[in-house]
């Protein structure tokens, strides 16, 4: 069956899994970007590496935030345009998600580096590991751009239903930041530079396989460079939509500055690295998920496009089930065997071991249950809703975690601080839970206009 009539006609059921396994792995694939960072640095430097590379991580995020606007904001766009038959308008508005990646990516890099130093010490480097910290956010900004060009790239392959191949060009990414980091950092010893080296390689890497892809003719979709050139009502859209999704990578860097400023305060250094394992863990948890969003969000697009709006509630219950049961699986290993995962990062450090497993155990407690909210902005950046996606999306850090991070600690000191997690996230769950009622009586049957026409 071709691929756009599949989407349209094929069992929502059989669809979701088929896109499923490859999106899951793809999006494992991209976590594990920062999961080998920090296992090669932890067992290579111990407490004071990780903890450079955590002062480094909201760097990062703002980085990927331009990425991550690029490519749901164009995945949604070009599934919508596929689905009601528009593939001209669907090729600009891949060109556009591109550009966007590419332009805001570059561009964030650029502002953040004249202020490297004091934004490091503002997210907790000590003199220890402000240097690494410096050297390792350096290599991470000249990433950015290829990182952001990448992801705009993956957003059209996912929309036309390639989800397998969209996972093999992330595995090859991920496959030479792997090589390159045994090499940089066990052999050449080059600590948390070698490690930031090796991401840098495999991004570039991720990014050349990418238009490669395109300009082999792989797809049903092209890769005009004519598409390159700015068209605002693409760009607006692809934007619009993809707001929350910048936003919600955006807002943890405010988190970040207060969980590593308590942190420090309670716990120094070990703190941070506790902090940073946590992150990643959480990061390994909710990709699988994020992963069944990708593989439902072209699925959503194309039949909101195509008017059928059944089909979409539909894959909107399947992708909340499938979710929820993973989220709860994972949830259980974290409980039942939280040192394992602790481990992992630093075996040697009596300290950052019993404060990571109390920390993990009690901070992700909520964690079966976060897949509605994250199913439902999802669904609502699927159909084209950018004001309900961008609410319900920065609702749990802005409204609810940030505040808890701020009170909880005057009251209960650390502890304070690691309850602020499930504290926020029944709150957020609860807020999710309004919209999903509020939405629910609409999904089969309100239609969005698919914009971004010449």
């Amino acid at each position: 069956m071709d691929k756009f009539k599949e989407m349209g006609e094929g069992s929502t059921g059989r669809l979701l899994l088929k896109y499923s396994l490859p999106a899951i792995t793809g999006m494992v694939l991209v976590s594990l970007y920062n999961v080998i960072d920090r296992i090669f640095v932890g067992q290579a430097t111990g407490a004071e590496g990780l903890a450079a590379v955590t002062v480094a991580f909201p760097v990062m995020i703002l980085g990927f935030a331009g990425a991550i606007l690029a490519n749901s904001g164009g995945s949604s766009l070009i599934a919508r345009l596929l689905g009601a038959g528009d593939k001209e308008g669907a090729e600009r508005g891949l060109g556009q998600a591109v550009l966007l990646g590419t332009v805001i990516s570059g561009v964030t890099g650029l502002l953040l580096l004249p202020f490297l130093d004091p934004i490091l010490r503002l997210f907790g480097a000590s003199d220890a590991t402000l240097g690494p910290a410096r050297a390792f956010s350096r290599l991470m900004i000249i990433a950015f751009p290829f990182q952001g060009a990448s992801m705009g790239l993956s957003s059209g392959i996912r929309s036309q239903g390639k989800a397998k191949t969209s996972m093999v060009l992330m595995l090859a990414g991920v496959i030479v930041n792997t090589i390159c980091c045994a090499i940089f950092v066990n052999v050449m010893h080059l600590g948390v530079v070698g490690s930031a080296c090796a991401t840098l390689t495999g991004q570039i890497f991720g990014c050349a396989i990418g238009l490669g892809f395109y300009l082999a003719g792989a797809g049903s979709l092209r890769f005009r460079f004519k598409n390159l050139m700015p068209n605002k009502k693409s760009a607006l859209e692809v934007t619009e939509v993809g707001f929350s999704s910048w936003i919600m990578n955006v807002i943890p860097v405010i988190l970040f500055f207060i969980l590593n400023t308590v942190m420090v305060k309670w716990a120094g250094d070990t703190g941070l690295a506790v902090i940073g394992i946590v992150n990643t863990i959480s990061m390994l948890a909710v990709m699988p998920v994020f992963g069944i969003m990708q593989a439902a969000a072209p699925i959503m697009g194309y039949n909101h496009g195509a008017g059928n709006y059944r089909r979409v509630r539909r894959v909107f219950f399947q992708s909340l089930a499938a979710s929820t049961f993973i989220l709860t699986a994972f949830w259980l290993t974290l409980e039942l065997k939280p040192d394992f995962y602790i481990k992992a990062f630093s075996a040697h450090d009596p300290a950052l071991l019993a404060l990571g497993q109390k920390t993990v155990a009690i901070f992700m407690l909520m964690l079966p249950l976060i897949g509605l909210p994250i199913a439902l902005t999802q669904y609502y950046q699927s159909t084209g809703k950018a004001l309900p996606s961008a609410l319900l999306g920065m609702s749990r850090q802005l409204l609810f975690l940030i505040p808890a991070l701020l009170i909880l600690p005057i009251w209960f000191g650390l502890n304070g601080l690691i309850w602020a997690g499930p504290v926020s996230d029944s709150l957020g769950i609860l807020l999710s839970v309004v919209f999903f009622l509020i939405e629910l009586p609409k999904m089969a049957k309100a239609p969005v206009a698919v914009t971004a026409q010449k």
